[in-house]
């Protein structure tokens, strides 16, 4: 892209030289044209490397069996959320240990099975009862 955009500037300089402004108007326009779509393609790129990323991580995605947690290959000591990472691909950790717990938490609590920890997403505020992993 850069070459398109130095062999319009080289034209536009020549056509400039021969005064032809109508032919210089052009070339000038046709430089702006490439300077934006040579923007537009550092952007799609930018774009086709994150959504790369994004399939790379959904690769790594591993669902716990009978709990609504996933880890990933790079963290696979760390539980996240599921729901989080199911409804906008975003990876959120478990708050574990002293968790704020609402009233509708604490009665959940109550009815979690022996031994689980209570674990609750930050951002999604959903509880779950977290097993031996």
């Amino acid at each position: 892209m850069a070459v398109l955009y130095d062999v319009i500037k080289d034209a536009a300089s020549a056509a400039q030289a021969a005064q032809n402004i109508g032919l210089y108007q052009k070339l000038l326009d046709a430089q702006g044209q490439a300077l934006e779509l040579q923007e537009e393609n550092i952007k799609l790129q930018e774009e086709i490397g994150q959504l790369r990323d994004m399939k790379e991580l959904e690769r790594g995605a591993e669902y716990h069996p009978g709990a609504p947690i996933v880890f990933f290959k790079d963290y696979p000591k760390i539980p996240f959320c599921s729901t989080c990472w199911g409804r906008d691909r975003r990876r959120i950790k478990f708050s574990m240990g002293q968790i704020p717990l609402n009233d509708d938490d604490l009665r959940l609590v109550e009815r979690m099975p022996p031994g689980s920890k209570p674990c609750k997403c930050p951002v999604c505020d959903v509880l779950y009862a977290l097993t031996a992993i």
